[in-house]
């Protein structure tokens, strides 16, 4: 119990606690029933208002409902999501069967787009299930490609062992979207591999791939199947769901990683602009509440946006650059950039790097004298007649 309450907040914990505060003040600022007290909690990903009097009601008649047998009732009383991860744990710990009965209805597994945390989880878990409720289960192996190629195996209930703590994709995926031309031999493998139905696990692309084939139904009865898509993408900019498989732990690892940068630019006085993934959604910049400002491409602003703190200002180009790795930069507390610079006849993405201070908000203009710049092992040494000279690394 220690251990687990001295933890550090997970995003969920950050971004949850931030909305439920919010929520919470604007309920006491203007009540939704006056002289009523209100609980704000979650059901889903929704904020609700229940009667505090009714809820601590309901919480006391558990204990009540457990010693008289009634324990129906009283998962009942701890609410729907609840109930529905108990039967789905139940079913996976005593399942009916553990080897799919002969004639069984085939059931297809497909990743298709970028890799997404989950993914194993999802398959691994549809596959144990449907062995359970008496389907067979087909693995389709590196996507849709390899569905055109009739790249597919039976699999059993061991063959899905730990999977579901496991990253990356058992199967194998591709982000190629099918063709026109690849249907008729998309639709022979099904025919082959006698398909009852697909299950497409993956991002946009998976559900580009699932709506042509849906669409094409009329001219090839292979397709005239059950086809689901389950959303899995870091990016979480897919239609349909709230949250997509892989988000919450892709916010985890940036949440993870800002922190240690903070330490970094806390101790050294400095700010670090985060690029994050999401292609055109703001969802992960935007769900952690530790940054001092978010640019998502959702809401039209372009960085640096309107709401930063301080205004951000290109250095000379004087300035010496630093680092070899790529340019996804970081955030805490003095600005910095990214360019882009040629060298040796190929372009190299490079950081924008200047000492602490320089762009303090107490401090207007930047250095008149120039800066010296010396490259070393892996690493550009920068030094200055107004600074002890020092090495920076992105």
């Amino acid at each position: 119990g220690h251990v687990q309450r001295g933890g550090t907040p997970s995003a969920y914990d950050r971004w949850a606690s931030t909305w439920l505060g919010y929520e919470a003040v604007k309920e006491l600022l203007n009540p939704s029933v006056p002289g009523e007290a209100k609980v704000i909690g979650m059901l889903g990903n929704d904020v609700v208002r229940l009667p505090l009097a009714g809820a601590v009601q309901a919480t006391q008649r558990v204990p009540d409902l457990i010693a008289s047998g009634d324990y129906i009732g009283a998962m009942d009383a701890r609410g729907p999501s609840f109930n529905e991860l108990d039967a789905i744990f139940s079913e996976l710990t005593k399942p009916a069967r553990f080897v799919a009965p002969d004639g069984a209805k085939r059931i297809a597994i497909i990743h298709a787009g970028g890799l997404a945390p989950g993914m194993n989880t999802a398959a691994s878990i549809a596959v144990r299930l449907g062995i359970s409720r008496g389907f067979a289960m087909v693995g389709i192996r590196n996507g849709f490609e390899g569905l055109r190629k009739g790249d597919a195996r039976d699999l059993g209930w061991d063959d899905v062992e730990g999977w579901i703590g496991s990253g990356g994709a058992e199967l194998g995926l591709r982000r190629a979207v099918p063709t026109p031309e690849d249907l008729y031999k998309l639709s022979r493998s099904l025919e082959e591999l006698r398909v009852d139905g697909l299950l497409v696990i993956g991002g946009w692309n998976a559900y580009q791939a699932a709506y042509l084939l849906h669409s094409e139904r009329s001219r090839y009865p292979a397709f005239r199947i059950p086809i689901v898509a389950v959303p899995a993408s870091i990016d979480n900019n897919l239609p349909g769901t709230e949250l997509a498989v892989g988000a919450d732990t892709a916010l985890n690892v940036d949440v993870a990683s800002i922190d240690m940068i903070k330490m970094s630019g806390a101790a050294t006085t400095r700010c670090f602009v985060v690029e994050t993934m999401g292609r055109y959604c703001g969802f992960l910049p935007t769900t952690w509440p530790g940054c001092s400002a978010a640019s998502p491409p959702d809401d039209g602003s372009s960085w640096p946006s309107a709401t930063r703190k301080r205004p951000i200002r290109t250095p000379p180009s004087s300035w010496a650059r630093c680092s070899r790795g790529p340019a996804t930069a970081t955030t805490t507390s003095a600005p910095t950039s990214s360019v882009t610079s040629s060298r040796a006849g190929s372009r190299r993405r490079r950081t924008a790097c200047w000492r602490r201070g320089w762009s303090a908000p107490a401090y207007d203009g930047w250095p008149k004298r120039s800066r010296r710049a010396s490259r070393t092992a892996g690493t550009w040494a920068c030094s200055s007649p107004r600074s002890p000279p020092h090495r920076c690394r992105t």
